[in-house]
Protein backbone atom coordinates (compact mmCIF):
# COMPACT_ATOMS: atom_id res chain seq x y z
CA UNK A 1 0.00 0.00 0.00
CA UNK A 2 1.09 3.67 -1.03
CA UNK A 3 -0.58 7.26 -0.05
CA UNK A 4 -0.40 9.82 -2.29
CA UNK A 5 -0.07 13.50 -0.63
CA UNK A 6 -3.80 13.40 0.22
CA UNK A 7 -3.13 10.27 2.58
CA UNK A 8 -5.04 8.42 -0.36
CA UNK A 9 -4.62 4.64 -0.16
CA UNK A 10 -3.66 3.00 -3.32
CA UNK A 11 -2.68 -0.68 -3.86
CA UNK A 12 0.76 -1.54 -4.60
CA UNK A 13 2.33 -5.48 -5.71
CA UNK A 14 5.20 -4.74 -3.05
CA UNK A 15 5.72 -7.88 -0.81
CA UNK A 16 5.54 -6.10 2.15
CA UNK A 17 2.71 -3.51 3.34
CA UNK A 18 4.34 0.11 3.02
CA UNK A 19 2.81 3.31 3.17
CA UNK A 20 4.73 6.60 2.18
CA UNK A 21 3.86 10.27 3.25
CA UNK A 22 6.10 13.20 3.88
CA UNK A 23 9.47 11.16 3.92
CA UNK A 24 8.26 8.69 5.96
CA UNK A 25 8.14 4.99 5.67
CA UNK A 26 5.49 2.50 7.55
CA UNK A 27 6.00 -0.81 7.83
CA UNK A 28 3.29 -3.37 8.74
CA UNK A 29 4.84 -6.00 10.46
CA UNK A 30 3.49 -9.35 11.30
CA UNK A 31 1.61 -9.04 14.18
CA UNK A 32 2.67 -9.48 17.75
CA UNK A 33 4.00 -12.83 17.73
CA UNK A 34 7.78 -12.39 17.79
CA UNK A 35 7.35 -9.01 19.23
CA UNK A 36 11.13 -8.86 20.17
CA UNK A 37 13.56 -6.75 18.59
CA UNK A 38 11.20 -4.95 15.78
CA UNK A 39 12.91 -1.78 16.94
CA UNK A 40 16.56 -3.44 15.67
CA UNK A 41 15.17 -4.36 12.43
CA UNK A 42 13.94 -1.18 11.19
CA UNK A 43 17.54 -0.05 9.93
CA UNK A 44 17.89 -3.13 8.01
CA UNK A 45 14.50 -2.33 6.81
CA UNK A 46 16.37 1.00 5.61
CA UNK A 47 19.15 -0.58 3.97
CA UNK A 48 17.25 -3.34 2.45
CA UNK A 49 14.66 -1.27 0.67
CA UNK A 50 17.11 1.55 0.53
CA UNK A 51 15.07 4.20 2.23
CA UNK A 52 18.34 6.24 3.45
CA UNK A 53 16.15 9.51 2.20
CA UNK A 54 13.53 9.29 4.32
CA UNK A 55 13.28 11.30 7.25
CA UNK A 56 11.10 8.29 9.69
CA UNK A 57 10.40 4.59 9.49
CA UNK A 58 8.57 3.72 11.59
CA UNK A 59 6.07 0.26 11.90
CA UNK A 60 2.90 -1.04 13.34
CA UNK A 61 2.32 -3.98 15.09
CA UNK A 62 -1.46 -5.34 15.10
CA UNK A 63 -3.01 -7.36 17.38
CA UNK A 64 -5.84 -9.29 16.30
CA UNK A 65 -7.42 -7.22 13.82
CA UNK A 66 -11.32 -8.77 13.13
CA UNK A 67 -10.65 -9.68 9.60
CA UNK A 68 -12.37 -12.49 6.84
CA UNK A 69 -8.67 -14.38 7.95
CA UNK A 70 -9.65 -14.20 11.07
CA UNK A 71 -13.25 -15.34 10.54
CA UNK A 72 -12.08 -18.19 8.84
CA UNK A 73 -9.61 -19.77 11.34
CA UNK A 74 -12.40 -18.75 13.97
CA UNK A 75 -14.86 -21.09 11.69
CA UNK A 76 -11.83 -23.72 11.33
CA UNK A 77 -11.85 -24.09 14.69
CA UNK A 78 -7.81 -22.64 14.82
CA UNK A 79 -8.41 -19.81 16.83
CA UNK A 80 -11.15 -19.68 19.56
CA UNK A 81 -12.67 -16.04 19.07
CA UNK A 82 -13.92 -15.66 22.32
CA UNK A 83 -10.56 -16.45 23.69
CA UNK A 84 -8.54 -14.11 21.20
CA UNK A 85 -10.96 -11.57 22.35
CA UNK A 86 -9.94 -12.05 26.52
CA UNK A 87 -6.33 -12.12 26.04
CA UNK A 88 -6.45 -8.29 24.89
CA UNK A 89 -6.82 -5.37 27.55
CA UNK A 90 -10.07 -3.76 25.83
CA UNK A 91 -11.79 -7.18 25.75
CA UNK A 92 -12.12 -7.02 21.95
CA UNK A 93 -10.75 -7.81 18.46
CA UNK A 94 -9.39 -4.20 16.47
CA UNK A 95 -10.68 -3.28 12.93
CA UNK A 96 -8.48 -2.78 10.24
CA UNK A 97 -9.54 1.38 10.24
CA UNK A 98 -8.24 1.04 13.97
CA UNK A 99 -4.32 0.17 12.20
CA UNK A 100 -5.10 2.31 9.35
CA UNK A 101 -5.65 5.51 11.95
CA UNK A 102 -2.75 4.77 13.37
CA UNK A 103 -0.92 4.45 9.90
CA UNK A 104 -2.57 7.91 9.13
CA UNK A 105 -1.04 9.32 12.66
CA UNK A 106 2.51 7.77 11.72
CA UNK A 107 2.28 9.60 8.37
CA UNK A 108 1.20 13.47 9.96
CA UNK A 109 2.80 16.13 10.99
CA UNK A 110 1.61 15.38 14.68
CA UNK A 111 4.49 12.19 14.57
CA UNK A 112 6.98 14.27 12.88
CA UNK A 113 9.51 13.51 16.43
CA UNK A 114 8.60 9.67 16.01
CA UNK A 115 10.96 7.63 13.79
CA UNK A 116 12.49 3.41 14.49
CA UNK A 117 9.47 2.96 16.20
CA UNK A 118 6.94 -0.28 15.70
CA UNK A 119 4.26 0.72 17.31
CA UNK A 120 1.61 -1.95 18.82
CA UNK A 121 -1.85 -1.61 17.83
CA UNK A 122 -3.11 -4.44 20.06
CA UNK A 123 -5.78 -3.70 21.93
CA UNK A 124 -3.47 -3.96 25.10
CA UNK A 125 -1.99 -6.95 24.47
CA UNK A 126 1.13 -6.49 25.37
CA UNK A 127 0.10 -4.82 28.68
CA UNK A 128 -2.62 -7.48 29.65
Amino acid sequence: MTMDNDLAPTRSTHPMPLVFAAGAAIGVLGGMIGLGGAEFRLPLLIGVFGFAALSALNAVRPGTIATPMVDALVEGGELDRARAEAGQAINRLGTADEIAQAVLWLCSPGSSYVTGIALPVDGGYIAH
